[in-house]
């Protein structure tokens, strides 16, 4: 049953790193809300475990393995959100593209994980 404190219905969430124990919980909130959630983790079996766990509690989520320190998985990932057909099952089309495709268009120049070191 969606928690009533927050109201999710409609929304889609993409969490990197969903399948360590902060993303995890946060996935599982937002699900138990009603909101459809994208798990963003290096591994698809890590991921895929907390898509099972989601989905036996009623919520609505697909797993994507992304590294998310390379540009072309971000977009694959971006692209599969999209055109999930989990996630669009019922409620027609995720909508995040026009909230993050500038974000995208950002990232030109590679992470440094470390700067300045």
């Amino acid at each position: 049953m969606p928690d009533t404190r927050f109201d999710g219905q409609g929304r889609t969430a993409v969490i990197t790193g969903g399948s360590g124990v902060l993303g995890r919980v946060l996935a599982h909130a937002l699900a138990k809300a009603g909101v459809r959630v994208a798990i963003l983790s290096l591994h698809a079996a890590s991921s895929a475990n907390v898509v099972e766990s989601i989905q036996a509690d009623g919520g609505e989520a697909i797993g994507i393995a992304c590294d998310v320190m390379e540009r072309a998985d971000l977009e694959r990932a971006y692209t599969e959100v999209l055109n999930s057909p989990d996630l669009r099952a019922r409620y027609g089309r995720a909508q995040t593209g026009h909230h993050c495709q500038h974000r995208l268009d950002e990232c030109a120049a590679p992470f440094d994980p470390h700067p300045g070191i």
